[in-house]
């Protein structure tokens, strides 16, 4: 298992044996993640019981507007817990489960060439392209150059040159996996299609996103996983019963999946603090806040 950091989001967290890549049970059991059968989390989210009469949803309805109206910008725009945590890596969060041992970039400039091949085909190239250029352009963030480059016989040569393919054997039944000794980051055609298959209607872009982001983390040199629920890098348990950190573990049942597509904060803090980099200022992402 030296140097392949599969994330196989069947657990993001296992065993020994499958720790490097994040399996497919916790996209089944764990309630941050994805419900395949009824959307439980969905469910849970409904802001009116249904016993509620029509009269008294009016009235809660009107407050809600006459609020919004009255309120000032900055209240209804005000972050969630999530948001800020995403954009801001507050003293003592930088905690990992331990697992692996952080150490620089595999090289001071990662170039990464995708290839389209066997992937499934409700993704097109170009949104896979653009969903690999964007992952690269957050961890650039971390201070190490990034760039895309072309699947021509000359790059693939290069050994600065990471290739991200579509391939059910390197991926090793893993919905994605890094092996950093062959330089390549792989997509699992398979484990999309369970995904599909177990439910149809979710729209599976982001979890590709978080997937590519993840494993194109460890290139950066994070190989540890992270104990903060929203890293990117983070798995939700160490299989042992204990669970991740939340600042407000009550938001973690608000959406179906907690963990953030992109590095955060503290994935960009340990990734600027592993390559020697100066540490970001007051802890936040100043180039790229976001929202999601």
């Amino acid at each position: 298992m030296k140097g392949i950091m599969p994330v196989n989001h069947e657990k993001l967290f296992a065993t020994e044996a499958q720790r490097h890549g994040d399996s497919f049970h916790e996209l089944q059991n764990n309630a941050g993640l994805i419900d395949f059968t009824n959307h439980k989390i969905s469910k849970n989210s409904v802001i009116f019981s249904e016993s509620l009469c029509l009269r008294g949803i009016t009235a809660v309805l009107l407050l809600i507007f006459i609020a919004l109206t009255i309120a000032p910008a900055g209240a209804v725009a005000s972050e969630s817990v999530r948001t800020q945590e995403i954009n801001q890596c507050l003293s003592g969060e930088l905690v990992t489960w331990g697992d692996g041992r952080d150490r620089p970039a595999i090289a001071s400039q990662l170039k990464f060439a995708y290839h389209h091949a066997a992937a499934p085909d409700w993704f097109s190239e170009p949104q896979v392209a653009a969903m690999v250029a964007k992952a690269a352009e957050e961890w650039s963030q971390c201070g190490i150059r990034t760039s895309i480059v072309g699947w021509g016989v000359l790059n693939l040569l290069k050994p600065d040159v990471i290739r991200v393919q579509w391939s059910d054997k390197e991926s090793r039944g893993n919905f994605g996996l890094a092996n950093l000794g062959k330089r390549t980051l792989s997509l699992g055609p398979k484990a999309f299609a369970l995904l599909k298959t177990r439910n149809p209607a979710y729209d599976s872009r982001q979890t590709l996103q978080m997937v590519i982001s993840h494993e194109m983390g460890h290139f950066f040199g994070l190989m540890a996983h992270s104990r903060r629920c929203v890293d990117v890098l983070s798995y939700y348990d160490n299989g042992k019963g204990e669970a991740c950190y939340s600042r407000d573990p009550a938001q973690m049942r608000t959406v179906k999946e907690y963990r953030s597509i992109f590095p955060t904060a503290c994935d960009i803090e340990r990734c600027r603090n592993i390559n020697g980099m100066t540490p970001l200022l007051d802890g936040r992402l100043a180039e790229h806040p976001r929202t999601q």
